[in-house]
C-alpha cells in the first residue's frame, strides 16, 4: 500500500480516502469540510421530516376544511325561505296577544289535536290548516314563565328535521336546532 500525505496538514492517508481524517480536508473538491458528515445527515433527517409533517398538516388541514363546509349552519338555515319562520311569525304574534290579556294557553299540536284547540291561542284554522298543508308540525305550550311555540319540519324528507322556536321573550322566530330526529 502506498501512502501519501495530506496537502494541507501533511498527515499520512491511505490511498482510496477521499479526505483527510485529521483535518477533514476533502482531497476531491480541493478544501476542508466545514460540518462534520453527522450534522449533514441531521440536516437532512430534520428537513425531509420536516416537509413531511408539513405535507401532512396541509392534508389535515384540507380535510377538516371539507368538513366544517358540510356542516349546516344554523345562523345561514335560519335566513332561509322556511316555511316555519312564515307560520310562527304569523303566529307568535297572535298567541302573544292572548297571553298578554290573560287566556290560557292551552296544549296543542297541529298534528295532534283539533283545529278549534288552537282558538284559545288566537291561531285561526286556516293557520293551522295552512301549517298542516306544508308538513309542518308546530305545536304551542303554556310554561310557568310564558309559552313556547315550536315548529318542526323535514321538508327534504331525510329524518332530520329543523327545529325553530317562538315565545314571549324572544322577538321574531330563531332557530335552536338542526338534524333533530
Amino acid at each position: 500500500m502506498t501512502i501519501t500525505a495530506c496537502p494541507n496538514c501533511g498527515a499520512q492517508t491511505l490511498p482510496g480516502d477521499v479526505s483527510c481524517r485529521k483535518c477533514k480536508y476533502d482531497f476531491i473538491a480541493g478544501r476542508k469540510l466545514t460540518g462534520s458528515v453527522e450534522g449533514e445527515a441531521r440536516r437532512r433527517a430534520l428537513a425531509v421530516g420536516g416537509t413531511i409533517g408539513g405535507i401532512t398538516l396541509m392534508i389535515v388541514a384540507v380535510f377538516a376544511s371539507f368538513f366544517i363546509a358540510a356542516r349546516p349552519d344554523p345562523d345561514a338555515l335560519a335566513e332561509d325561505d322556511h316555511p316555519c319562520l312564515d307560520s310562527l311569525a304569523v303566529m307568535q304574534p297572535r298567541v302573544l296577544g292572548a297571553f298578554t290579556r290573560g287566556n290560557a294557553i292551552p296544549k296543542c299540536g297541529t298534528k295532534t289535536t283539533p283545529a278549534d284547540c288552537w282558538a284559545e291561542a288566537d291561531v285561526t284554522s286556516s293557520m293551522v290548516a295552512s301549517a298542516l298543508a306544508s308538513g309542518l308540525d308546530i305545536r304551542v305550550e303554556q310554561t310557568r314563565e310564558g309559552f313556547e311555540l315550536r315548529c318542526r319540519a323535514d321538508l327534504d324528507e331525510d329524518g332530520d328535521r329543523a327545529l325553530y322556536e317562538a315565545n314571549d321573550r324572544t322577538t321574531g322566530v330563531r332557530i335552536t336546532a338542526y338534524g333533530v330526529r
